[in-house]
């Protein structure tokens, strides 16, 4: 039988649509017992078993795979009460391959498993009641801790009264480590501690108001059950950044944090170019492959260049068809308030990237909640730790790290643009942006001409737009949402020099190939003192400017590439603009 990385259990046929990923199934049993599309990542166990570290923490963005590894790390080590072997799970996948000695872990320990993905209230009392749930939910795994020959008086009581003291604060903070115990009593085994996005609750906190309540708690509740705990076995911890300064792991000496940064597990979350040609194969879509890559691909973790497994998975499971998956899933309210709070001059590297530059800057690999405000490396980090942007040729510069940064794909190029837009231009109304982008696809001049200036009237200070970089920034953004169909250049040559924009429709894909190639030209006006006062001579320079533009396309042949690629009709669009002053001239016949 051939080596493929997805669950061996499902039947090998090439029928695609029988064979469909599961969407939003996060469970590593449901998708195996229903013989789903699974992706195999089980050397994940291979690798904490090798590594020295006794607690790990992996922070990658949100819907990159860390419930389900910590699912199928959950089902590999626990030993189950029923007494039912679970081995054959696994035995089809690549742990099972590793060697004895990691097949001998399986189903050997107890496990306590807890998840804080929804611990995320408005109020600190309401998420301790949530985070003492999330401990009861477990408890109710372990009804052998209540029932337990082995146990003297002393442990009963003890059992007894985590059972029915959890709203006490000492209690619960410290509840991971009796449980850990008395499991290691009963099982003669030491248990695994499991905790699925630790960082939910601090961010909460840090949103609503209560984050010296929440860092303190967790402080306590996370030093309890990893620090010292002669009862564990092991740790696992996820989320999407390191906290720091609040010195949260306080004293953990033996922890691992594995951040994107890091080599040594940079393949276990996401998918590699290898695992994603083995899927496509599998399915008999490889024609698909260039376009998945050029949406969903673009990440670096390490020194592995990764697809985004959450938006990949969605797109086969809808017939291949492109679209925004992870961005409508993705949470950006610390993205945005980290944008809001820049100087001119590091908004202004952000809009460079829309541009297809990337700055060489200093990312921080922490989060530090008390200096967000104000701190672009802060804010860097944020954006690359959610996945809004990659670290690319990263080089370890003290505690941050000096990298390239880049938008990672099509996909997140929408959710980038639209971000940054609402959040360094106030808060446009997305009906703008649908209009003007509709405007420039359906080659309506006039109306262009209207909303743009409307636009820049409502949401941007004149003091943002000094040069024509600046303009350029702002229609590259207000595009976003034609990337599906398009692509979208900026400076980049064509012809006999470098065109402003062009908008290519996807050639390679038969709903795209018809639409119209688009070629925007950009001339800014610097106005007098004495012209600002006299708005008639800048509509007329601006309206002489704008015929210019669109002159200069057809002089430097600026259509030249889309009409070689294949465009049937090019739309030429010649744009002047002063301040918050536009004139937009179309010349369409080409």
């Amino acid at each position: 039988m051939r080596k493929i990385s997805y669950n061996l259990n499902m039947p090998l046929n090439e029928n695609y649509k029988n064979n469909r990923p599961a969407i939003g199934v996060s469970d590593f049993v449901e998708i195996m017992d229903g013989k789903r599309f699974y992706c195999d990542k089980t050397l994940l166990v291979k690798e904490l078993l090798d590594n020295d570290a006794k607690v790990t923490l992996f922070t990658r963005p949100r819907r990159f795979g860390k419930t389900l590894n910590m699912r199928m790390l959950k089902t590999f080590f626990e030993k189950p009460l029923d007494g039912k072997d679970t081995s054959h799970y696994f035995r089809n996948l690549k742990i099972w391959q590793a060697g004895e000695q990691y097949r001998a872990e399986q189903g050997k320990r107890p496990v306590i498993y807890l998840t804080l993905k929804d611990v995320k209230p408005e109020k600190y009392e309401y998420a301790f009641d949530k985070i003492k749930m999330a401990v009861f939910d477990d408890l109710s795994r372990h009804p052998e801790i209540f029932e337990s020959v082995k146990f003297n008086a002393l442990q009963k009581n003890i059992a007894q009264n985590l059972l029915n003291n959890l709203n006490d604060y000492g209690i619960l903070s410290g509840s991971l480590r009796t449980l850990s115990q008395l499991l290691y009593i009963h099982h003669g085994e030491k248990p695994v501690i499991l905790i699925d996005e630790y960082d939910v609750p601090i961010q909460a906190g840090y949103e609503s108001g209560y984050y010296d309540q929440i860092i303190k708690f967790m402080r306590d509740f996370l030093s309890a059950a990893f620090k010292d705990n002669d009862n564990l076995f092991m740790g696992v911890l996820t989320g999407v950044s390191r906290v720091s300064k609040e010195s949260i792991f306080s004293g953990l000496n033996n922890l691992w944090v594995d951040t994107i940064f890091e080599d040594k597990f940079s393949d276990c979350f996401g998918f590699t170019q290898d695992e994603v040609e083995e899927m496509f194969r599998f399915f008999g879509i490889e024609e698909k492959i260039p376009e998945a890559k050029d949406c969903y691909d673009g990440y670096i973790f390490g020194n592995k260049h990764i697809y985004n497994p959450w938006s990949l998975i969605n797109y086969l499971a809808r017939d291949c068809s492109p679209g925004d998956y992870w961005v409508n899933v993705a949470e950006n309210g610390l993205a945005g308030d980290a944008i809001r709070n820049l100087n001119e001059s590091d908004r202004q590297n952000l809009t460079e990237l829309m541009l297809g530059e990337s700055p060489r800057v200093n990312v921080s690999a922490y989060l530090a909640y008390t200096d967000l405000n104000g701190s672009i490396e802060n804010a860097y980090g944020l954006l690359a730790q959610t996945g809004y942007l990659t670290a690319v040729d990263a080089v370890q510069n003290g505690r941050t790290y000096l990298c390239r940064l880049k938008i990672p794909n099509r996909e997140v190029f929408s959710a980038y643009s639209e971000e940054v837009i609402k959040r360094i231009l106030s808060r446009p109304a997305a009906r703008q942006a649908n209009e003007i982008a509709g405007d420039i696809l359906f080659a309506d001049a006039e109306n262009l001409q209207k909303h743009l200036s409307a636009f820049l009237l409502e949401t941007c200070s004149s003091f943002d737009l000094t040069e024509e970089k600046d303009y350029q920034n702002i229609l590259i953004g207000l595009l976003a949402s034609l990337r599906i169909g398009y692509n979208i250049k900026a400076n980049r040559e064509a012809g006999h020099g470098r065109a402003d924009i062009i908008i290519k429709p996807r050639m390679n894909h038969d709903k795209y190939r018809n639409l119209p190639g688009i070629v925007l030209e950009l001339k800014h006006y610097s106005a007098t003192e004495a012209e600002k006062d006299n708005p008639e001579i800048i509509k007329a320079e601006l309206e002489k400017q704008a015929k210019e533009a669109l002159r200069q396309i057809d002089t430097k042949n600026h259509i030249s590439d889309l009409m070689s690629d294949g465009c049937k009709s090019v739309i030429k669009f010649g744009a002047a603009a002063s301040g918050k002053h536009v004139c937009v001239k179309i010349n369409s016949g080409a």
